[in-house]
């Protein structure tokens, strides 16, 4: 090879090497800006459920748990499980997340969002100023029930249980507290019956089960509702 060949590759080839390299490097950078999204932000909002409600608990539990992170979590009181879902549709809600009960929304009103796991069992808690027994036998005709707020997945449930026990709810004076406003109401002597689902954390159920003159339900039909209800489950405590 010539002085000059040795001096020409010497001259051009790293140069042409570098200049690809820069064309190199500027393709990557122009695709990682074109793909660049902001990274989350330090705040996040959860629907959770109504005052005394579990979700409520597990909810505070989060924000402790987030705040640890330096993530505020702000926590969104709703009436339940169907206004969260309603929520979480809404682009204008600035919601992120939100706690809904299993089988409370349809297949078809999931779409879009994403399950991030079942968390825990939810006991459906049937309280009243009667005998204990089964709710097929208690005679509600005229009695005031609160089964829940319009919204709250807790009155679908109630409805279907009343409906499939052959309880005519025309007869019956149904109202839509929360379950806390129903625990105050039912240990005052102001309701006659509570039906909540809820977690064994929930403050509400907390205090019914040891105020006097409140008793709990048993389902003795449990094993119906569960073959009648996929969503259902029976356990046995």
């Amino acid at each position: 090879m010539s002085t000059t060949g040795r001096s020409f590759i010497q001259r051009f080839i790293p140069k042409t090497l570098i200049g690809l390299a820069i064309v190199g490097v500027t393709a990557a950078l122009w695709h990682f800006i074109g793909s660049f999204r902001p990274p989350p932000g330090r705040t996040l909002t959860i629907a959770s459920g109504s005052a005394g409600d579990a979700y409520q608990v597990f909810a505070e539990r989060y924000r402790r748990i987030l705040a640890e992170d330096d993530v505020e979590l702000r926590i969104l009181e709703t009436a339940g499980s169907l206004e969260n879902i309603r929520l979480l549709h809404d682009p204008n809600s600035e919601v992120d997340a939100a706690f809904v009960q299993g089988g409370s929304v349809a297949s078809e009103d999931m779409e879009g969002l994403a399950s991030l796991g079942v968390m825990f069992y939810e006991p459906m808690w049937f309280f009243c100023r009667c005998a204990q027994g089964d709710p097929t036998a208690l005679d509600l005709t005229g009695k005031r029930a609160s089964i829940g707020q319009e919204g709250s997945a807790t009155r679908q449930a109630a409805l279907r249980l009343l409906a499939m026990n052959g309880i005519d709810t025309g007869l019956v004076q149904l109202l839509d507290y929360s379950p806390a406003e129903s625990a105050e109401l039912l240990r005052q002597g102001e309701l006659d019956v509570a039906v909540m689902v809820a977690a064994w954390d929930s403050p509400s159920v907390q205090d019914l089960l040891v105020a006097p003159g409140i008793s709990l339900i048993d389902f003795k039909r449990a094993d119906a509702y569960v073959a009648l209800n996929r969503y259902l489950s029976k356990l046995i405590l």
